[in-house]
């Protein structure tokens, strides 16, 4: 057996120089001036072997070294299953199809009968395999991207960083066909024999990775506030706590998870690996194509309703689309506010426990209609780690470019942040409802990328007289809490004996109820049921609240509607449950909660768009305001803003004050 361990890294390519900066940063001292042959580490029993990148695998499943550093593409080509001991966290990448930018093909599937020319023609050949696409798979080594210009396939498959060398040739990516990134493989034989050896390696180059992922935090906090500061902080279960000379406040030293800004798509699979929400296969991204197909495999009975949901949330939403318009304010002065929409929305969709491809449909059509030109969205795998089908089918039915899976605060960061090795951009606009960390993320992120509104947990309220059917109540009363433990559910009634009867109700609805653990704890922690004098009282509880969902079931709905003020959505009579605007009515579900409805509305067309001011002015309209600009800027002490004007008015040459 050989006294010193042998780490076999690449000599050329695009994973030399990070590999070399985390040896180094490791502590190990070696020379690596001659890349070409074995460097000695001076300072740990080890010999580097600098090979050609696509050999590092091979050197490694033939015991010749007992480590290496590659990447997944590379591993996955050769077909060997060596074991992985950790991501290094650089060289991320994705081996795309691509085509020519002129062509119509749009997914993989579009390839069928093609030609595809690739410098990992075994990894493409099985990928095509697996989605049952027959493709004609040309072997090449070196500019594979070229391939199509000189008529030698018709497509690749290639890796892309940026994305910037296919534009360059004229070419974009339709699919991705794997993530990469560089890994540290091990021989089994190693692992098993020399594992002391292997593991005291694995740990110095892990720590240095865990190190590049984290940030020291140093705080000062209320002592009762410790625990909330725990579940908020990933890594933060162990922290160094010392009481301070003010009472009941302590410092707070630790180390936390950086965020997604810097550690992209590495940190998003570490959060989501630690809090939840990611797919059973460690995969990010769903794209367009197989969100498609997914539309194809809906029930008939599922894409009929969601048809007629699209339908209807659209119809709603072409009715809001805002006009550009232009005002004369005088001659020579006017003034355009022209609708334009964002460029790049992030929409969150709820996941997890349950799954609500409504929420999808309110989000992205509405986009849709305001001529959003890019749309990502991020929802949470079930515990089982598999998207909803019904939710993808229903992003293959809008047409969304990809699905994120990843939920919770870290969700929201990939959104606002992108994933740039895998080509998702960060979004100008966030949207979408969620849980609390969720809302906070969003509210955090608020200065470096817009948000639609805060809406966290689901509330309602309903107002009922005597003369109302306690069932129909009940039952809305259960719709509301059935969104989730979180979620307030509020009754508002001027009759004691008819809250009785409700409560009578709810017992025997709860009995039967398919969800009834959720429903009670939902009930038990925040439902209420609140007695009023009369209806005006009532009103003044509700524009107090400011309820996300409001029932109104009352002698004289309409009476009472009319002062309400503050309130996300309301639902007038007793046909009018809050089911039906969740899904099919066509007004948006997503609103504002926790009392925000006091100063912003549902979501709609409005919030995918801005008003740009454009203002023409000739001079005849600038003589005319020069006056009032003059006087103006010399009360504010600007001389500058008057000087701006009273230059354009001098002949060229002429002293200041002297008109044309």
């Amino acid at each position: 057996m050989r006294e010193r361990l042998r780490l076999a890294v690449p000599n050329k390519g695009r994973l030399v120089d990070p590999t070399l900066a985390l040896l180094h940063d490791t502590g190990l001292v070696f020379d690596e001036h001659d890349r070409s042959l074995v460097a000695r580490v001076l300072n740990f029993d080890l010999d580097i072997l600098f090979v050609r990148a696509s050999d590092v695998v091979e050197f490694v499943a033939d015991g010749v070294a007992d480590l290496g550093i590659t990447g997944r593409d590379l591993l996955a080509e050769t077909g060997n299953s060596l074991p992985e001991t950790r991501g290094l966290g650089y060289g991320r990448c994705r081996l795309a199809a691509a085509v020519p930018a002129d062509t119509a093909h749009r997914a993989v599937e579009d390839l069928r009968g093609l030609r595809v020319a690739t410098s990992h023609p075994n990894t493409a050949r099985e990928f095509f395999r697996r989605r049952g696409i027959e493709v004609e798979v040309i072997a090449l080594s070196g500019a594979v991207e070229v391939a199509p210009r000189l008529g030698l396939a018709e497509a690749i498959v290639d890796l892309v960083s940026t994305g910037s060398t296919l534009a360059m040739n004229g070419l974009r990516a339709i699919g991705d066909v794997m993530a990469s990134e560089a890994v540290l493989v091990a021989n089994p034989v190693a692992v098993r024999e020399r594992a002391a050896e292997v593991l005291a390696l694995d740990t110095m180059i892990g720590a240095v990775i865990a190190a590049r992922d984290r940030k020291y935090v140093l705080m000062n906090a209320p002592a009762s506030r410790l625990g909330e500061l725990e579940a908020l902080l990933p890594g933060l279960a162990s922290p160094s706590v010392v009481p301070l000379a003010h009472e009941g406040m302590i410092a707070i030293h630790s180390v936390v998870g950086a965020d997604v800004e810097r550690g992209g798509s590495v940190a998003l699979a570490a959060t989501s690996a630690r809090l939840g929400g990611g797919a059973a296969d460690g995969r990010l991204l769903i794209e367009k194509d197989e969100l498609a197909a997914a539309a194809r495999r809906l029930q008939p009975s599922i894409r009929a309703a969601l048809d007629v949901a699209i339908g209807n949330v659209r119809r709603f939403a072409e009715g809001q689309l805002p006009m550009t318009t232009r005002t004369v304010i005088m001659p020579g002065v006017e003034i355009e506010r022209r609708w334009v929409p964002v460029g790049r929305v992030g929409a969150y969709v709820p996941g997890g426990a349950a799954a609500y491809p409504s929420s999808l449909v309110m989000s992205v059509v509405a986009a849709q209609v305001a001529g959003v030109g890019s749309i990502v969205v991020a929802s949470p795998a079930r515990a089982d780690g598999t998207v909803s089908p019904v939710l993808l089918g229903a992003a293959g039915l809008l047409g969304v470019e990809v699905l994120v899976v990843a939920g919770g605060a870290q969700a929201i960061g990939a959104l606002a942040f992108g994933l740039p090795e895998f080509g998702v951009e960060g979004a100008d606009l966030v949207v979408g409802p969620g849980n609390a960390w969720v809302t906070a993320a969003k509210l955090e992120l608020a200065g470096r990328v817009a948000i639609d509104l805060p809406a966290g947990p689901s509330e309602g309220m309903v107002v009922a007289d005597p003369g109302s059917d306690p069932l129909c109540v009940a039952a809305d009363l259960l719709t509301q809490a059935e969104h989730g433990p979180d979620s307030p559910a509020l009754l508002v009634t001027t009759s004691a004996s008819f809250a009785d009867d409700v409560e009578a109700e709810l017992d025997a609805l709860l009995r039967a109820a398919p969800r009834r653990a959720i429903l009670e704890r939902s009930l038990g922690r925040h439902g209420r049921i609140i007695l009023v004098a009369d209806l005006d009282a009532a009103l003044e509880v509700v524009n107090a609240y400011a309820p996300e969902h409001l029932s109104v079931d009352v002698a004289d709905p309409d009476a009472f509607v009319a002062g309400v003020r503050n309130a996300g959505s309301v639902f007038v009579g007793p046909w009018a449950p809050e089911s039906a605007g969740d899904y099919a009515t066509g007004a948006n579900h997503v609103l504002p909660t926790g009392g925000l409805a006091r100063g912003c509305g549902a979501l709609a067309v409005e919030t995918f768009g801005k008003f740009l001011q454009v203002q023409r002015i000739s001079r005849e309209g600038l003589a005319a305001l020069r006056p009032t600009i003059r006087d103006l800027a010399t009360a504010e002490g600007l001389p500058a803003h008057a000087q701006a004007v009273e230059v354009r008015f001098q002949p060229p040459g002429q002293p200041e004050g002297t008109d044309r």
